[in-house]
């Protein structure tokens, strides 16, 4: 529980402070909006407080990753209305899909 709690801190994790530093913000923002997709995966329920204060975190890192709204927007709303888990689960899938095709180079 320890390393889960580490994870949920608000302070930028020094992994994203390195990215930020040797390749840019909108890298470290990808390793964020990362991150904090699997916890709210693993958030004790969609609705929770935990749950949307994570979509509030992944959407302040998907727009400094400017990324396009459309593929992650899903997951964030799925998370802040209180979806059903499958629903936020496919929406994770999603976003994992729209991200990567908006990131190839």
């Amino acid at each position: 529980m320890i390393a889960l709690q580490y994870l949920y801190d608000v302070k930028p994790h020094p992994v994203a402070v390195y990215i930020s530093e040797r390749d840019g913000k909108a890298n470290a923002a990808l390793f964020t909006l990362g991150t904090l997709s699997h916890l709210a995966m693993m958030a004790s329920g969609a609705a929770s407080e935990a749950s949307r204060g994570l979509a509030v975190r992944m959407e302040a890192a998907a727009l400094d990753a400017q990324l396009p709204r459309a593929s992650w927007g899903g997951l964030v709303d799925a998370l802040r209305s209180g979806a059903p888990r499958g629903k936020v689960v496919d929406e994770m899938v999603a976003m994992m899909r729209a991200v990567a095709a908006a990131t190839k180079e």
